[in-house]
């Protein structure tokens, strides 16, 4: 084994603690927000049977509300589902599992990160958190203070902030990216093919032609991204 490799492999373990102790805190997420719904006070007078008659949804860049009567609790549930079906598959893939990865971490010295999702997630919601860091040290250093939206419950606002991820994936990501790109780069058109294709991109249209690419890329997020933001 070379050095390199086994200067690696030494890196691997306090690397891979770091990734379990974050799993394990993305994993408590799931019963924590059960209880702040559906045990805690956070909404005062506010319950999980708050009955709520419309749901805000961002789709193609237009933001817009559907008429729907439906519970908190039950809304709740639905998304809950949704993140911890997303939170299992991305366990599994999508070449290698999770445990898979961080053994070749271990044994190999092989930090094959974007073979597994969860992993991958890790690396980059770490490197928001400490980008996210500077830019409010740098806020505060200039003076500059940032004013938390107002909210008029707590427990509605946290209902549409553990909505609001994936309305923005399926409804900006999916639709206004994943969909073009899928379109100007892949060789064959159906609904099964797409499914693979938004499961692991890079396998299944590793042919792309990134002249073609980047254009639609910069131009989707230039005409939508900054709009909504604003």
């Amino acid at each position: 084994m070379s050095s390199q490799n086994k200067i690696l492999q030494g890196l691997s373990i306090p690397h891979t603690a770091l990734i379990s102790v974050i799993l394990c805190l993305m994993f408590l997420s799931f019963p924590i927000g059960a209880y702040l719904v559906f045990s805690s006070d956070l909404g005062d007078d506010i319950t999980f049977e708050y009955p709520m008659d419309r749901l805000s949804l961002f789709l193609a860049g237009i933001g817009f509300e559907v008429p729907m009567e439906f519970e908190l609790g039950d809304g709740f549930i639905v998304i809950w589902c949704t993140f911890l079906i997303i939170f299992t598959i991305a366990l599994l893939g999508p070449k290698k599992k999770f445990v898979a990865v961080l053994q070749s971490m271990i044994y190999e010295g092989k930090y094959a990160v974007h073979d597994n999702y969860i992993i991958a997630t890790i690396k980059w919601f770490s490197v928001l958190v400490v980008v996210s860091g500077g830019i409010l040290a740098v806020q505060e250093f200039f003076g500059i203070s940032v004013i938390q939206p107002e909210a008029p419950n707590q427990l509605i606002q946290f209902f549409d902030i553990s909505l609001a991820p994936i309305i923005e994936e399926f409804g900006f990501r999916v639709i206004l990216i994943g969909l073009p790109l899928f379109m100007i780069c892949s060789s064959k058109m159906s609904f099964r093919f797409l499914m693979k294709s938004l499961w692991w991109p890079s396998q299944n249209l590793g042919n792309a032609n990134m002249k073609k690419v980047l254009p639609v890329i910069i131009i989707v997020g230039i005409l939508f991204g900054s709009s909504h933001v604003f």
